[in-house]
C-alpha cells in the first residue's frame, strides 16, 4: 500500500508519482477520517433513558436488539472488549407538587403522574443491582439481564422528561445511582422515546390553559418556521430557546458536557419518532400534534422527537427515526419494523461509542486513488495536534512495511488490523513517534488523519 500526502490539491504517491484525474472526478475531496487520542479508554458507562408510557413496551422489548448490535461493534475495541456497565432510567419525573393539586380534565390526562416519578433512579435487576455489569470474557451473557432491565412497562407519567431524567440520573444528588459513573470512563447515552421531551423547569407549566398538556409541551418547547402554529404540516422545527416553562436544550447539552470527562469521551444517540414529520391537527376544536406515524396492527403512535433529536445532534451524536418508512397521508404504516430500526440505531450509536473509547481506524470510504495499481492506494496526510489545537504535519514513512525500522517520526496506512474490522475501509494508521519509545503516543498529543474519500461518501458510513 502506498502512503501518500496531499499538497496544493495534487495527491502524490509515496514514490512521488502524480495521481491522474482518471479517477473520474474534477477534484479530490479530503476529509478527516481518524482522530487518535493519546491513550485508549477501556471503561464505558452506558445509560439508556427509556420512555415508559402507553404502548412503549412494544419498543422496549426490542432494545436488546440494539444492545446486541452495539456489543458486536465493541468486540473490535482496542485492547479487547471494554469494561461496560449498562444502566436504565425512565423518563418519568412526575409532575411535582401539581400531581396532588390537579383537577378536572388535566387530572384525568395525568392520572399516572406522581410527584417525583422514578426520580432518575436506575432501574434494578432481578437481584437488586442498579446496573448490568458486562463480563468482557462473555459479553453475550448480558443480553438477557439487559432485556429484562429495559422492560419498564407503560405506567409512567405521560409527560416524558428524558433530558431532565438524564441530568437527574447522573447528578450526585441521586444517591441511589452512586457508583454507576466512573470518572475515567467514556459515557454513552441512548434516549428512546415515543414522544418528545417535555422537561419542566417551572411549575407554571401545570397551570390550566386552553391547550391539552401534550400540545402545551409542543407549543412551549418547539418553534417552527414563522412561530405561527396553525393546522397543517410544520417545517423547520427546532427546540424553543426562550421557553419559560421547559428546559433549554442547549443548557442540557452543556450540563452533559460537564458530567462527561470531555466531548470526545461522550456518545449520545436518540431513537425517536421522526423529528421532521411535524403536523398540527384540529382535535375537536383544540390544536393537537399528530403522530409522526402510527403502526396499523397495534395502533402504536410515535410522535416527532424534535427536542430529543436536536439534543443528540447538538451533542455530536446520532438520531434515528423509528418510523423509518414512507407513510401515507394519514401517517399510517402497514407495520413498523421496530427491531430493524433499533438495529440501525445500534449501528449508528456504535460508531460514536467506538470513538468515545478511541481507535486508530480510518472511518468512511477511502478512495483508491490508483485503482489500476495492485493493493489499496490512499492519499492521506497526518498531523500531530497539541493541547492548544496546533497541528504539526508529519511525514509518511518511506516504506510502510517497515514503519518501526527507521528513526521516525513518520506514519503509514496499514490494512487489516483486527480492531478495524467493523469499519468499511478496514485500514488503520500506524505511527513511529521516534526517540527511544517509537510506539507510545505523547500524553498531550492527538493524531489527526485526513484522506481523499469517495465522492459523496459519509465519513461515518
Amino acid at each position: 500500500m502506498a502512503a501518500a500526502g496531499i499538497f496544493g490539491g495534487v495527491a502524490l504517491g509515496a514514490a512521488g508519482c502524480v495521481i491522474e484525474t482518471a479517477v473520474g472526478r474534477d477534484e479530490l475531496d479530503s476529509a478527516e477520517v481518524a482522530r487518535v487520542p493519546p491513550a485508549f479508554r477501556h471503561e464505558l458507562d452506558l445509560l439508556f433513558v427509556v420512555d415508559a408510557t402507553e404502548d412503549m413496551p412494544l419498543v422496549q422489548e426490542h432494545l436488546a436488539t440494539m444492545w446486541q448490535r452495539i456489543r458486536g461493534h465493541l468486540e473490535f475495541a482496542e485492547g479487547g472488549f471494554p469494561d461496560v456497565r449498562i444502566g436504565v432510567v425512565s423518563s418519568d419525573l412526575g409532575a411535582g407538587a401539581a400531581a396532588s393539586e390537579m383537577t378536572g380534565e388535566m387530572a384525568g390526562e395525568l392520572a399516572a403522574c406522581t410527584e417525583r416519578g422514578d426520580d432518575g433512579a436506575l432501574a434494578t435487576t432481578a437481584d437488586g443491582a442498579r446496573w448490568v455489569q458486562v463480563d468482557p470474557a462473555a459479553p453475550a451473557a448480558a443480553d438477557l439481564p439487559f432485556a429484562r432491565l429495559a422492560l419498564l412497562g407503560d405506567g409512567g407519567c405521560p409527560i416524558e422528561q428524558p433530558l431532565a431524567a438524564l441530568a437527574r440520573a447522573l447528578d450526585a444528588d441521586q444517591p441511589l445511582n452512586d457508583g454507576f459513573r466512573r470518572d475515567a470512563a467514556a459515557l454513552g447515552v441512548v434516549m428512546v422515546g415515543g414522544g418528545d421531551d417535555c422537561s419542566v423547569r417551572s411549575q407554571t407549566f401545570w397551570e390550566p390553559s386552553g391547550d391539552t398538556v401534550d400540545f402545551r409541551c409542543f407549543r412551549e418547547g418547539v418553534v417552527c418556521d414563522g412561530d405561527d402554529v396553525s393546522i397543517g404540516a410544520q417545517h423547520g422545527c427546532t427546540p424553543r430557546a426562550s421557553s419559560i416553562t421547559l428546559a433549554d436544550v442547549d443548557a442540557q447539552v452543556e450540563l452533559l458536557d460537564r458530567l462527561a470527562p470531555g466531548r470526545r469521551q461522550l456518545a449520545v444517540a436518540a431513537v425517536v419518532g421522526d423529528p421532521e414529520r411535524v403536523v398540527v391537527t384540529d382535535a375537536g376544536g383544540q390544536l393537537a400534534l399528530a403522530p409522526a406515524c402510527t403502526e396499523s396492527k397495534t395502533d402504536l403512535q410515535l410522535y416527532p422527537g424534535v427536542r430529543v433529536g436536536a439534543f443528540a445532534a447538538r451533542a455530536g451524536g446520532s438520531v434515528t427515526g423509528l418510523c423509518g418508512a414512507e407513510v401515507d397521508t394519514t401517517g399510517a404504516l402497514a407495520g413498523l419494523a421496530i427491531g430493524p430500526r433499533l438495529t440501525d440505531a445500534g449501528a449508528a450509536a456504535s460508531r460514536d461509542l467506538r470513538r468515545s473509547l478511541g481507535h486508530r481506524c480510518l472511518e468512511g470510504r477511502i478512495l483508491d486513488v490508483e485503482p489500476h495499481e495492485p493493493g489499496m492506494q490512499t492519499a492521506c496526510e497526518v498531523a500531530a495536534v497539541d493541547a492548544l489545537g496546533r497541528e504539526t504535519p508529519m511525514e509518511a514513512c518511506a516504506n510502510p512495511n517497515h514503519v518501526l525500522d527507521v528513526d521516525g517520526p513518520c506514519w503509514a496506512i496499514k490494512a487489516g488490523p483486527a480492531e478495524c474490522g467493523d469499519w468499511p475501509s478496514q485500514l488503520a494508521v500506524q505511527v513511529n513517534w521516534g526517540g527511544d519509545d517509537k510506539v507510545t503516543q505523547p500524553a498531550d498529543t492527538e493524531l489527526v488523519v485526513r484522506c481523499v474519500v469517495e465522492e459523496d461518501a459519509s465519513v461515518v458510513d
